[in-house]
């Protein structure tokens, strides 16, 4: 059974393409993210809901995600590595196909 995993490319024995976590933090951290802020981040959100919820209506949850959703892109532009673009042009047939595929699928369940 082990083979024909190997064969399929769904396990490596031998883990030559797997990080360690030293690895993998010391990556992150040279791209300018440090896990511990970050990490706790998740936390702050709820907690920061919670705290305008028991102050205002939920409509004022929107005021807060605005600014907060430009800091991230402004932070994002000036953080993240510029990458150069593909050769390939956007492919417009298959997104409408996956939305409408999604849309559909999420329609169903509902």
């Amino acid at each position: 059974m082990q083979q024909a995993q190997d064969l399929g490319g769904t396990i490596d024995p031998d883990h030559e393409h797997e990080y360690t976590d030293t690895e993998l933090r010391q990556k992150l951290e040279r791209a300018g993210f440090e896990i511990s802020r970050a990490h706790g981040l998740n936390y702050a959100g709820p907690s920061l809901a919670a705290l305008i919820l028991s102050i205002a209506s939920w409509h004022y949850l929107f005021f807060f995600n605005l600014p907060l959703g430009a800091i991230a892109v402004a932070l994002a532009i000036k953080s993240l590595p510029r990458t150069p673009l593909s050769g390939h042009r956007f492919d417009w047939i298959s997104a409408v196909l996956n939305a409408a595929t999604f849309g559909f699928l999420i329609f169903a369940i509902g």
